[in-house]
């Protein structure tokens, strides 16, 4: 879109078709990168969480990076990726297939030129074509962990039940030493139950999971741990053992 500010005639933009007829001038629709900045913070203390060493995989939700990376390869090799890393968005690099499960996408700090850390960050070996993306940590960085905890849903039940807990708003919160709470983290993983919505068949159980990123003084020294549900206004507490 070209918006003109003034003419050079009266300084007005309302088209009086006055000012200076301009030959051989050319616009270029460039395309235009930037960087994205991402601040992860301890859910339990609020402190931005500027550690390296945790690792992501990132999920091309509306196929833009699947569509642009694939775009001169055959269709074989398109169902290949698709076997191999689903919606990932995975590049050859260095000899290696980067950004997979496997081999995710790792932060490194960031230093100034005189050697101080001003962060971390995590790069994909191109630049992404506009779309949809999901960051999804698969492992905690330096001084944190990942912690899962698992579920079974069951169906006692003779017909299948469909079970959305997607669309019900249910948050799940741990509660260590009675103090400290720490909030569900959001994934997309199929068994997640946070994002749970599924149809479990009669007389059967499906497994699932909800994750936490926790620090190493509370994973290594906790002495009570407690889930907490809240959904639509009441709430319960289940105690949790190790």
């Amino acid at each position: 879109m070209l918006n003109v500010d003034s003419d050079e005639k009266d300084g007005l933009v309302d088209g009086d078709g006055k000012g200076t007829l301009q030959m051989g001038s050319a616009i270029w629709d460039q395309p235009q990168t930037s960087y994205l900045k991402i601040v992860k913070k301890d859910k339990t203390t609020g402190e931005t969480v500027a550690k390296p060493g945790a690792k992501y995989v990132i999920h091309d939700v509306e196929g833009a990076y699947f569509n642009w990376y694939m775009e001169d390869k055959t269709s074989e090799e398109k169902v290949d990726y698709i076997n191999r890393f689903g919606n990932l968005v995975v590049a050859y690099t260095n000899g290696e297939m980067l950004g997979s499960y496997e081999n995710p996408y790792v932060t490194a700090e960031r230093k100034d030129s005189d050697g101080r850390v001003l962060g971390t960050y995590v790069s994909t070996t191109t630049t992404l074509p506009q779309g949809l993306y999901i960051l999804e940590e698969v492992q905690a960085p330096e001084g944190y962990k990942l912690l899962v905890l698992k579920f079974e849903v069951e169906n006692k039940t003779n017909e299948e039940q469909a079970v959305d807990l997607y669309n019900k708003d249910v948050n799940y919160n741990i509660v260590v030493d009675n103090s400290r709470t720490t909030k569900q983290m959001l994934t997309i993983l199929a068994d997640d139950l946070y994002t749970y919505d599924k149809t479990i068949q009669a007389s059967s159980r499906e497994e699932a999971v909800l994750l936490y990123t926790v620090s190493d003084s509370v994973a290594n020294k906790w002495t009570d741990l407690k889930l907490q549900i809240k959904y639509g206004g009441t709430s319960a507490v289940l105690q949790l053992e190790q």
